[in-house]
């Protein structure tokens, strides 16, 4: 599976990263996306996501 970070603002991809289809992937990979991004300053972040990310556990893990 592929999975990218975009900035919305100019639409470029900021992080990309591939994995293996195993239902958990795209929560378990976004979750590290979210976490590599660089600044340490508070920031508006949406997460762009389809009803599977729903869980209690990623929206724990995005910190939101």
């Amino acid at each position: 599976m592929g999975h990218t970070v975009m900035e919305n603002r100019n639409v470029l991809i900021v992080k990309a990263a591939a994995s293996h289809a195993t239902g958990k992937a795209e929560r378990e990979i976004a979750t590290e996306l979210l976490a590599e991004l660089p600044g340490t300053k508070k920031r508006t972040v949406g997460v762009g996501v389809d009803k599977n990310y729903d869980t209690v556990g990623f929206v724990a893990d995005c910190g939101l």
